[in-house]
């Protein structure tokens, strides 16, 4: 079943597990892993996949954090980005961090895009680190159909 969560040399030849990152699989089914990179900055990236009946963020509202784009973009502290690969996801950022949460193929899987910096002058744009994420979003989704 850890076997539907990206590799880290699928992601890119600088990606490896991080210590405690390699995939696993909790009693209710949901994967995690953690991977991390460090060629142009540092940067830590978490996976969470689990089971859910749909293919659309209508789906969302069936599985156990319900209506999360609709409590995003009600929190004023955070942005919600209109960016997606498809009409079945929903992005945001706080702070630094950037997440992407995709609902494919009876699953939905959150990916959190952590940068070891806090400062944004030592950092890509926010547009470089989006097209970063929505790319490794797109491999997860290719791995899960």
């Amino acid at each position: 079943m850890a076997t539907r969560a990206l590799q880290a040399q699928t992601i890119g030849e600088t990606w490896t597990f991080t210590d405690s990152g390699t995939p696993t699989v909790a009693d209710n089914g949901t994967i995690v892993a953690e991977y991390g990179a460090s060629d142009s900055y540092s940067r830590t990236l978490r996976l969470r996949l689990w089971p859910c009946e749909g293919e659309t963020l209508d789906a969302l509202g069936s599985c156990s954090l319900g209506n999360l784009p609709d409590q995003k973009r009600g929190n004023e502290s955070v942005e919600t980005a209109d960016r997606s690969f498809g009409d079945n996801a929903f992005l945001w950022w706080t702070g630094v961090n950037t997440d992407i949460e995709v609902v494919t193929v009876n699953n939905v899987f959150r990916l959190t895009h952590m940068p070891a910096v806090e400062s944004t002058q030592e950092l890509p744009s926010r547009d470089a680190r989006i097209e970063e994420l929505t790319e490794i979003a797109q491999l997860q989704a290719n791995q899960l159909s």
